[in-house]
């Protein structure tokens, strides 16, 4: 009897310890991932501090005040920079930049890239991601999400040489660190409603942040385009 009692409350306490991890764990990550971008934006002001010798202990308060104005700093910063852009003369001059910066060897590359995941990150029609897609994979019966990036409407020799209405799709890893490209006949996807955004933060999760199916009239969401 004495058996058959401890192993319910046993099992209340391992129930009760995991739960407190999965509640544990994303709060702090997400400290984690605040304290690195706080000392990423704010690092700019080490020298000013490093010259004024204010790295001991004693000043910590006064360096972590620092810190704060260099955080507002930045994000004032930010918003300049996010301001001219939306401006016509802004955008000009940040066209004329990216120009001169795809016209340097390696770096145009980098660039260009860094641009491209980003624009992803940003979804919504100017993103790098168009829609979200099923595809079976790798048998029939099985379907892998991807987002369409590119539809394929000009000319092209992938599907010239199929004989295939190809598009692009890309297939992220959960959680998408890295992902495969695959060029799939368009009468083999699926198309969804899903929004980017949605099918992005349903990767990111493992399949748990799944979105609240039928959408929301005002929610956004993509169809196949004609």
């Amino acid at each position: 009897m004495e058996d058959n009692q401890k192993i319910p409350i046993l099992t209340m306490i391992q129930n009760r310890i995991i739960a407190g991890v999965f509640i544990v764990i994303p709060v702090g990550i997400t400290l984690w991932l605040t304290v690195k971008i706080f000392n990423l934006i704010t690092q700019w002001i080490d020298p000013v501090m490093a010259n004024l010798n204010l790295t001991d202990t004693e000043n910590r308060w006064l360096i972590l005040a620092m810190r704060g104005v260099s955080l507002l700093v930045t994000l004032a910063f930010l918003f300049i920079v996010g301001q001219i852009a939306k401006w016509a003369l802004g955008r000009r001059l940040m066209l004329t930049f990216e120009k001169l910066i795809f016209e340097i060897p390696v770096i145009g590359t980098v660039y260009s890239t860094a641009k491209q995941v980003v624009d992803a990150m940003k979804g919504g029609n100017g993103g790098l991601f168009k829609a979200v897609v099923l595809v079976e994979y790798p048998r029939k019966g099985l379907y892998v999400m991807g987002f369409l990036t590119n539809e394929n409407k000009s000319r092209n020799e992938m599907s010239e040489k199929t004989g295939n209405d190809l598009i692009c799709v890309f297939m992220p890893f959960a959680p998408p660190t890295a992902g495969f490209l695959f060029f799939v006949p368009r009468q083999d996807c699926t198309f969804l409603e899903m929004s980017v955004s949605d099918g992005m933060k349903l990767i990111i999760s493992g399949g748990v942040a799944a979105p609240e199916y039928p959408y929301k009239p005002n929610s956004s969401h993509r169809e196949e385009k004609k």
